[in-house]
């Protein structure tokens, strides 16, 4: 494919950086505004680890020595950001700081390929993908933080939206707790069915004691009690129909709030700096995914001869004593 140059190559890479990226920025809006679980996170995610591919397969292929490139692509990946946030002064800058981590991750990756006698690519690409993944961290902090700011100015944010994911989440903390004992409990049941599920074990009248005539009665007036006993002891307005997780997300938001006081419109702030640091300390993960991935696609490209491994020499520099 001698119709291929590295100029070429590094054209059509810089493109698919540019569709991948604005693909990111797209999905990553409508996973943070729209409703759902947190399969709707999927796209973000496969949109992040393909762009850290392509961004690692610029710094292994173009020269190390050419510091335009870098400044090039990072410009290319934090573009769609940018132009997207244009009008907030606060979002620009973060672009900014995005554009700046994804030029050091070029620039570190090239150094340390050209410092390299071989071409080792998990090293080569580890040496900056843990910078590429901090600005995409700055990205996805940030679509967090603008879109629960608007929220919080209208009085009507949530910390813990409502999703399946909750459920699941509160499942798995009852199972963890609880054990054997919580094995017919769950927070998607109705609060009625998950208290007389509750009832049913502490007394040990065992399963259906409702369609039971002789104790029914005694048992629902016991049901009652509960109810009102729990609506006193934690502030909350208890409906039968009402799932345990609805219950749980109401109380605990109902609680940040009450804690932060006035302070509620640094809650979005908060939050978002806890999520960029959850991210980073994920972030080996995301690297050896792309490490992984990227290694298929290199191994792909040197098998269709797209591209080849050449031996150069280089001359270099040295100091010596001259003979007397």
């Amino acid at each position: 494919m001698a119709f291929l140059t590295k100029k070429t190559f590094l054209g059509i890479i810089g493109l698919l950086i540019l569709a991948t990226a604005t693909f990111f920025v797209w999905s990553l809006r409508q996973a943070f505004n729209n409703a759902g679980g947190w399969t709707k996170f999927a796209w973000p995610a496969a949109a992040a680890l393909i762009l850290g591919i392509f961004f690692g397969l610029g710094w292994l292929v173009a020269d190390g020595s050419t510091k335009k490139l870098a400044v090039i692509f990072a410009l290319v990946a934090g573009l769609p950001f940018m132009l997207f946030f244009w009008h907030n002064f606060l979002m620009l800058i973060v672009a900014l700081a995005a554009m700046f981590f994804f030029w050091l991750a070029w620039w570190r990756g090239a150094r340390e390929k050209q410092a390299s006698f071989k071409i080792f690519l998990h090293k080569i690409l580890q040496a900056g993908l843990s910078l590429f993944f901090t600005g995409l961290a700055l990205m996805i902090a940030s679509f967090y933080y603008s879109a629960n700011i608007d929220e919080v100015r209208r009085g009507d944010f949530e910390v813990l939206q409502q999703n399946e994911g909750f459920g699941i989440l509160g499942d798995l903390v009852l199972r963890t707790v609880s054990g054997q004992k919580a094995k017919n409990l769950s927070f998607n049941q109705t609060v009625d069915q998950f208290l007389t599920q509750l009832l049913e074990q502490q007394t040990g009248l065992g399963d259906d004691v409702l369609s039971n005539n002789r104790l029914a009665p005694s048992f629902q007036h016991e049901l009652d009690l509960l109810k009102q006993e729990v609506s006193q002891n934690y502030g909350v307005s208890l409906r039968g129909d009402q799932t345990v997780a609805s219950v749980v997300r109401v109380f605990i938001n109902d609680k940040v709030k009450t804690a932060f006081g006035p302070y509620q419109q640094y809650i979005p702030l908060i939050f978002a700096l806890a999520m960029f640091l959850a991210l980073k300390a994920v972030g080996f993960i995301y690297a050896w995914v792309v490490v992984f991935c990227s290694w298929v696609l290199y191994r792909a490209l040197l098998l269709s001869r797209i591209i080849v491994l050449a031996t150069e020499t280089a001359e270099k520099e040295n100091i010596i004593l001259r003979k007397l």
